[in-house]
């Protein structure tokens, strides 16, 4: 992708002759369908208005070195171009390469900001020209939102902000839509050249432009060449990346190779020129070939089908006799299934009247066992009596017997009516099975006639099928051979469709004949058509192969961009990765192990533990220097004097009496005086000679001045700090103890053994102290230093940045996709191009053997026509054949029906014929199993028109009573 520029910014910039104070030079045309395209332009300017100036501060845009800065040789530097107090701005508007795309081409902004430390520009300039900062950045133009014209320049008052609140800004206004900014701002010099080239903005190719800018008429100088070296050379610069020396020697040795391989490639070029002629006459040959092999393989085609047809007859027929056979079969097992089933249903009605019997003859002999039980028990009873008294039951037994005797033949005269109206039961009963047996032999008799009748009509109905069948078997023979002489015909019109002499077998010869004629005709308008067309085709394939490389090109662009933004996205990714897994940060938030910090949710937190910390190690090493200083000063009143020093208060209050001319001293060297070592401990323990020795001791003489001096300086301490005589210090050695208590002093304040403990004590914590503060600084500078890194992630990788550029990563290498789909598209119209030359070709080709053809065709089609004409007679009399069959058919299909039906009501009448005699002879049979019981008595028949259900139940009931 190339950029052209569109507008170039200069705000509160430039020296006292030519300062810009906020101008924007428009070099794009008049607006036109809401779009201005920049265009070449001239700045026609008096001298000293400031070209140079304008040069000298937009190359510096671009090569942001010092030593590239345009106004070198005369001296001039980009911090004579900003003042005190200025916040300075140079912004280039650049516009894409339109691609005749629907879409407006991308605005990349580029701009740099310029202020002096505390907006005061130096006496020196040039020696403190590192106190100028800048910033460099770049974005793409949104309108309306961030673009040229909206920069955050002036504040809400209209004056121009601070450098530090313009970069804020900047960024707030970035944040909110980062994929579509896609935002990069850096104060590094080597970076943002770095970044220029990744927006396709050469620094090294405007360095040439400055260059040719340098000095009226400077533009030629750059191309004189005083040698051919020298132009290679300049060229190498221009073309050559110097920091991929490897790659610019493989592409050499490539162009050695190509340059190499061209004898081969000339020699391979006649060979192939020579084999093509040749490669003509095989191909036509061999097209010659193919359509013989064709032609063969459509008659073996006809010969299959017809060999087909016979077949799929053959099986027809195989079939419909499988299929009568197994019908027959399937009647003839339902017959059979039918038989059986009534035979199962009258054996099963036979048993039941056995069963029913069996139980009323248990019943009969279970009463007959219950009586003779019964009358065994009274035997037995008898004959027990008999045993016992002979005598008494012989008498007894004949009383008794005489009583049954009585009893029975009362039991007889009451039992008569029952037995009377048993037998008229089973008379009845008789007479009923009777009437029933004779009307079943009736019936027989007439089924069995039925039977004989359906049997003769089924016999006339089988002869009628098959004269019938015999009828259709003649005519379908004489419509078959009729359909032979039809084949026949047929197999000539096939060999005519198959020598492509017809479109199919319904054409008429005689139309087809005048369609071969006009087919003629338009396959030579064709030919001339297939010709034209062949000489369009190179211009297009031409144009494509355009389109192509320009969408190499854009690709490559898009990839070099896209690795650019992912080179980023994976150095901020690191940068992310060490600081939210940083040892020191983890250990400051309290992180479980293994866990991870999120950088931009805790942002705040980190910042103030980070600061926190540096200020807890700073303020650690204050207090440890403090104690460090008073140690010194204990080690050096040790070293001097072989005792502690007294308290800082009371030597500033001791040598403050000595500067005002009064001799003092403090109280523990009195005390060391006045006591002997052995008593110190003991003197001590009294509070009033603690408190005056811890103080000041002056003379006697002097203690007037002592307190006219306290008191006329207004001077305080921190500690309790007393001024005394040495008389009143000898007056506490006496005086008593005081009430209240005292804390026990240092010893090393007056025991010169625990002085030495003390000074071999301090001088090893001095040590140490030392060492700590190192520890304090270190840890305090790597907090520092690790919060300077924190700081600078976030403010290059704010919060959504990486997501920003994964997204922008995916969207151009769904741009790179789409570049890829449409080359896929252009390489396929090309090879259907290619594809639709060939077979324009082909279509020559063919065209000139059809024509080639159509004589001989149209001579065969004539022949044809007469042969096709005896066909609709012969299709009449086939279909009248057909019909004949078909009513044949139908016929013996109804015959065959009745047939059926006449055998279905043989069958059922035969069936009722079993039936009916197997019903009469089980009447017969019931009927002679009922026996009287008074075979004197002439039995009474009665209920001739009741139901044999109930006659069966009366008798049933009055023969077990």
């Amino acid at each position: 992708m190339t950029y052209q520029l569109s507008r170039l910014r200069l705000a509160s910039v430039g020296d006292r002759a030519a300062r810009f104070t906020d101008l924007t030079l428009d070099m794009s045309s008049s607006e036109m369908a809401g779009q201005q395209e920049p265009i070449d332009s001239i700045l026609w300017l008096r001298n000293g208005g400031g070209k140079s100036s304008l040069l000298s501060l937009f190359f510096a845009l671009l090569l942001p070195l010092r030593r590239d800065f345009m106004g070198r040789s005369v001296k001039r530097y980009l911090e004579d171009y900003v003042a005190a107090g200025d916040t300075s701005h140079t912004v280039a508007e650049w516009v894409a390469q339109s691609d005749g795309g629907l879409l407006p081409p991308p605005r990349l902004i580029t701009g740099a900001v310029y202020e002096w430390v505390d907006r005061r520009k130096p006496v020196d300039p040039d020696r403190d020209r590192d106190k100028l900062k800048g910033w460099y950045y770049t974005f793409f133009a949104v309108p309306g939102v961030l673009d040229l014209a909206h920069l955050p320049v002036h504040d809400e008052t209209d004056r121009i902000r601070p450098m530090s609140d313009f970069v804020r800004s900047l960024r707030e206004i970035a944040a909110s839509q980062p994929q579509q900014f896609l935002f990069s701002i850096t104060d590094q010099r080597g970076q943002w050249m770095e970044t220029l080239t990744a927006r396709n903005l050469d620094p090294a190719l405007f360095g040439y432009q400055k260059q040719m800018n340098h000095s009226e008429g400077g533009v030629a100088e750059p191309f004189n060449f005083p040698s051919t070296d020298k132009f290679i050379d300049f060229l190498i610069d221009l073309t050559v990346d110097s920091a991929q020396p490897d790659l610019v020697a493989a592409n050499l040795r490539k162009v050695i190779d190509v340059i190499g391989r061209k004898p081969d490639l000339l020699v391979d070029r006649d060979f192939c020129a020579e084999m093509a002629g040749k490669l003509d006459v095989l191909a036509e040959r061999h097209s010659h070939a193919t359509n013989a092999a064709l032609e063969a393989a459509e008659v073996r085609h006809a010969a299959a089908r017809l060999a087909g047809a016979f077949r799929s007859a053959a099986s027809a027929q195989e079939i419909d006799k499988e299929w009568f056979a197994g019908e027959e079969k399937r009647l003839r097992d339902e017959a059979h299934a039918l038989d059986r089933e009534r035979n199962r249903v009258n054996d099963t009605a036979n048993e039941l009247l056995r069963i029913a019997a069996k139980h009323r003859h248990a019943t009969a002999v279970a009463a007959r066992a219950e009586a003779t039980t019964a009358a065994d028990s009274a035997k037995n009873e008898n004959s027990a009596w008999e045993a016992v008294e002979p005598l008494a039951e012989l008498m007894e037994a004949e009383r008794q017997a005489e009583h049954v005797r009585v009893q029975m033949v009362a039991e007889e005269r009451e039992t008569a009516p029952l037995r009377a109206g048993r037998d008229d039961a089973a008379a009845t009963l008789k007479a009923r099975y009777r009437e029933l047996a004779d009307d079943e032999r009736v019936a027989e008799g007439l089924e069995k006639a039925v039977a004989e009748e359906a049997n003769s009509n089924a016999d006339s109905e089988s002869d009628r099928v098959q004269k019938n069948r015999e009828l259709a078997t003649e005519a379908r023979v004489r419509a078959e051979s009729l359909r032979g002489q039809v084949i026949e015909i047929g197999e000539e019109v096939e060999a005519a469709v198959n020598r492509a002499d017809l479109p199919d077998v319904d054409a008429v010869p005689a139309v087809v004949l005048a369609e071969s004629r006009a087919i003629k005709r338009e396959a030579s308008k064709q030919l001339d058509g297939v010709r034209k067309r062949r000489n369009e085709w190179p211009p297009l394939r031409k144009l494509l192969g355009e389109q192509r490389r320009k969408l190499a090109e854009d690709r490559a662009v898009k990839a070099a961009e896209r690795d650019h933004l992912a080179a980023d996205h994976k150095k901020l990714a690191v940068s992310v990765d060490a600081l939210a897994t940083d040892v020191r940060l983890a250990e400051l938030m309290q992180l479980e192990e293994g866990g991870r910090l999120d950088l931009w949710a805790e942002a705040a937190d980190l910042r103030a533990t980070l600061t926190r910390a540096a200020s807890t190690a700073e303020s650690a090493i204050v207090d440890t220097r403090v104690d460090a200083a008073d140690d010194d000063r204990a080690l050096d009143g040790l070293r001097a004097d072989d005792f502690l020093p007294t308290t800082r208060d009371a030597q500033r209050a001791a040598e403050l009496l000595v500067d005002k001319g009064v001799p003092a001293r403090p109280g523990w060297e009195l005390l060391r005086d006045l006591v002997p070592e052995s008593e110190r401990v003991s003197v001590l323990t009294n509070a009033h000679v603690a408190e005056l020795a811890a103080g000041v001791v002056v003379a006697d003489v002097d203690a007037a001045v002592a307190r006219a001096a306290v008191a006329s300086h207004d001077w305080r301490t921190v500690a309790h700090v007393t001024v005394c005589t040495a008389t009143q210090m000898q007056q506490a050695l006496s005086t008593a103890a005081p009430e209240w208590l005292v804390v026990p002093s240092d010893p090393a304040l007056f025991d010169l053994a625990a002085a030495e403990s003390a000074r071999a004590e301090r001088e090893l914590r001095r040590q140490e102290q030392d060492q700590r503060i190192v520890a304090l600084h270190d840890q305090a500078k790597a907090d520092r230093i690790l919060l300077g890194t924190l700081e600078t992630l976030l403010r290059d990788c704010p919060a959504g940045h990486l997501d920003a550029l994964e997204k922008t990563i995916e969207e151009y290498g769904e741009a790179i996709e789409e570049i890829e789909t449409a080359d896929g598209e252009l390489r396929e119209q090309i090879e259907e191009l290619d594809r639709q030359d060939s077979a324009d070709a082909d279509t020559e080709t063919r065209l000139n053997r059809k024509l080639a053809s159509l004589e001989g065709k149209i001579e065969r089609l004539d022949t044809l026509d007469g042969r096709v004409s005896e066909l609709p007679e012969l299709r009449r009399e086939i279909e009248r054949l057909d019909k004949d069959v078909k009513a044949y058919n139908g016929f013996a299909e109804g015959a065959a029906a009745r047939a059926k039906d006449y055998q279905d009501a043989e069958r059922a009448a035969r069936d009722s014929v079993v039936e009916h005699k197997a019903n009469r002879e089980r009447y017969e049979r019931d009927g002679s199993a009922i026996s009287l019981l008074d075979v004197d008595r002439d039995a009474v028949v009665t209920g001739v028109g009741e139901p044999l259900s109930v006659l069966q139940s009366r008798f049933v009931e009055l023969n077990s009573q």
